[in-house]
């Protein structure tokens, strides 16, 4: 019996695309020939949000077919070019206005990424897969749609018109690469080790295994053990980094909003759920630039001490001798109400 992945390994679908052009933040033409080609992982990574997504796709379409009135239509089963067809597609649902059939493509996505959305609009990944999917479909115009399980309720959808040219464009880059590297049987160029992708991909080894290995054997046998099981939990930690920096920047994002709201004069708002407070003050600081071209020997001494203690003390020391400047400082305070 052929299994969807069967199927998903015949072709190049609209998931792939941000694979084909190795699109960050995830996607990684190298990664996309191993699985296409049929290698086995390296290990399993296990992920509650795919999970969670083939859990919560029903329930999002229901959403957005109950928001826009719309009538919806699933069919599973695999779309494929008639010229080409290992350019195929799987439409999540198929929508109706009443004149006009839509595909549509549904994401359940965390919750930094839901904000992202909301704030910037729809990523390139997003535009090619949906571009990807109306050419096989031969559609005029789909939807995107996004929900989020902390935001229960509260989809976002983006209308996207077909686009011949990035169309084409799209086609002719998956066509090449399934032609030069799957049908050829050619790995692309390899990622960057350190790359940020590599650490969550199931077949970091088997890709980077020289350098990997050359890793491991600089490694001091008598206090680090390796073990390669443990690529899942690394595969998880480093995922679970890259949510913490996205959710550091995002949390930036809406203090600068925070911000913006506060009036002129003003020292801080409140609502539903928290206060916000612009705490002003001053701040002795020294003029390091000024030093540095005062006495150039001094400032080597304090940043070759750095992160040592005796470095404190030194720029304690530095104040009795150099008059530091008052540095205005804001910083905002929120709290929950």
């Amino acid at each position: 019996m052929t299994t969807f992945a069967d199927r998903r390994r015949q072709g190049i679908g609209g998931s792939d695309i941000d694979d084909v052009f190795s699109l960050p933040p995830y996607g990684c033409a190298r990664k996309l020939f191993y699985e296409k080609t049929g290698a086995e992982a390296d290990y399993e990574l296990r992920s509650n949000d795919i999970d969670r997504g083939t859990a919560m796709e029903p329930l999002i379409i229901d959403m957005f077919s109950k928001k826009t009135g719309m009538r919806v239509c699933k069919i599973d089963d695999t779309i494929e070019s008639d010229s080409a067809p290992w350019l195929q597609v799987h439409i999540d649902v198929f929508c109706n206005d009443g004149d006009q059939w839509f595909a549509v493509e549904v994401k359940d996505m965390r919750a930094e990424v839901f904000r992202k959305l909301k704030k910037e609009g729809m990523p390139r990944a997003y535009i090619l897969q949906v571009q990807h999917e109306l050419a096989r479909c031969n559609m005029q115009a789909g939807y995107f749609v996004a929900h989020c399980c902390e935001y229960w309720g509260d989809i976002l959808y983006f209308r996207v018109e077909a686009d011949p040219e990035l169309q084409a464009i799209s086609d002719e880059a998956a066509t090449r690469f399934w032609h030069s590297h799957v049908v050829a049987n050619e790995p692309p160029t390899r990622l960057d080790v350190s790359d940020a992708r590599c650490r969550r991909c199931q077949f970091r080894t088997t890709c980077q295994g020289e350098e990997f290995s050359a890793l491991v054997k600089n490694m001091d046998a008598g206090e680090i053990e390796y073990a390669g099981e443990s690529g899942v939990l690394f595969a998880e930690y480093f995922e679970a980094e890259a949510r913490k920096e996205a959710a550091e920047a995002e949390l930036e994002a809406i203090k600068d909003q925070i911000q913006q709201r506060i009036a002129a004069g003003k020292k801080g708002i409140e609502g539903p759920g928290g206060r916000a407070y612009r705490l002003a003050y001053t701040q002795p600081r020294l003029d390091n630039k000024a030093i540095e071209a005062a006495k150039p020997l001094l400032m080597a001494v304090l940043a070759a001490l750095r992160p040592d203690p005796r470095a404190q003390k030194l720029t304690q020391a530095m104040t009795k001798i150099f008059t530091p400047k008052l540095v205005q400082i804001t910083q905002l305070r929120v709290y929950p109400r």
